[in-house]
């Protein structure tokens, strides 16, 4: 069975549209327009919606009406799942590509953990790990002939991968039943995106084990990697949130001082990068927090002046995403 489960959903800058990630179930996009109505009308949350209300309960169909907010496509069938290429990845991060048609999703996969079946210290890994996809999800027709003839499709009511994006450490022929063959991969590579930020040609999105890693998205159907920042890992951590390993040694109060890691330390990239100033900013939960400058391809998109970061489209003002100039203009508009 397949985990349905909602691991992270991302409102629009103009509130109607919700970007849900439902794990192993796929990319859902969700219609909060009722629920922003209601706000701005200056409704009520009542579970007798009348035409400025709205019910905050979870639909019981996909179907029901009356409700702040509901699946924008209600044949759940129309989700995107483009079957993930091993059981352990699953949609993580939906963020919106600003001002362009098009959504990046970033699945994750689990870590290395130990071996039972190996000697002891030894270390099962997951390859070929998560991959970074990028989906149309705009208003405008598509043809679909394939696998059922359902003709013209808007990309909104049945978003589509068209572009995936992924390391060569993870390419398919260098895994085995256990991980990746000897010398395409460290024992503790963890090869999987995590939280993206995203501009409209260029995305800056870390990777785990891998680093930070910029992302060329001007055509859609083929991403490109143009840049990357890995970082020496340091000679002793304190913390380790994952890759957990034997017993942690503590403070005479219980409390945890240092947690061990497989193998030597490694590099662990895991939050949202952050633009500010036109620096980029991202923590290492190993390693720390690292301030790097990103000159590639497009980035004069990146603003010189103010903060940006994704999935918070009020977190500056009203109508960013992630920041000026980019995303909604009309917050105001009813």
């Amino acid at each position: 069975m397949i985990n349905t489960q909602t691991h992270e959903a991302i409102m629009s800058t103009d509130g109607m549209r919700i970007y849900s990630a439902q794990y192993q179930a796929g990319f859902v996009m969700l219609d909060s327009s009722r629920l922003i109505r209601t706000l701005r009308a200056g409704g009520k949350l009542t579970s007798s919606p009348g035409p400025t209300d709205c019910n905050a309960e979870a639909p019981p169909a996909a179907d029901a009406e009356g409700y702040c907010v509901t699946a924008l496509n209600p044949d759940i069938a129309a989700r995107d799942r483009s079957n993930p290429p091993i059981a352990s990845e699953w949609y993580h991060t939906a963020v919106k590509v600003p001002d362009r048609p098009y959504l990046l999703v970033d699945s994750e996969s689990s870590g290395p953990s130990s071996d039972p079946n190996g000697p002891p210290g030894a270390i099962l890994q997951r390859c070929p790990g998560a991959f970074v996809r990028v989906l149309y999800v705009g208003d405008r027709d598509y043809w679909l002939r394939a696998p059922t003839d359902k003709g013209v499709l808007h990309g909104d009511l049945y978003p589509k991968t068209v572009g995936v994006y992924g390391l060569l450490e993870q390419r398919f022929e260098n895994c085995t039943a256990t991980g990746h063959k000897p010398g395409t991969s460290v024992p503790e590579g963890w090869h999987a995106p995590h939280d993206p930020l995203v501009f409209p040609n260029l995305v800056i999105t870390t990777y785990y084990g891998d680093g930070l890693r910029a992302i060329d998205i001007t055509n859609p159907f083929t991403p490109v990697e143009v840049g990357y920042f890995i970082n020496k890992p340091v000679a002793r951590i304190r913390w380790a949130s994952y890759g957990l390993i034997g017993q942690p040694e503590k403070k005479p109060d219980g409390k945890i001082l240092q947690q061990p890691s497989y193998g030597p330390p490694n590099i662990l990239a895991f939050s949202y990068p952050v633009a500010y100033n036109g620096y980029i900013i991202y923590a290492d939960t190993v390693n720390g927090l690292y301030i790097l400058r990103y000159t590639g391809p497009h980035a004069d998109q990146i603003p010189r002046q103010g903060i940006c970061l994704s999935g918070n489209p009020g977190a500056i003002k009203p109508g960013s995403e992630p920041c000026p100039p980019y995303g909604q203009t009309g917050w105001n508009t009813p």
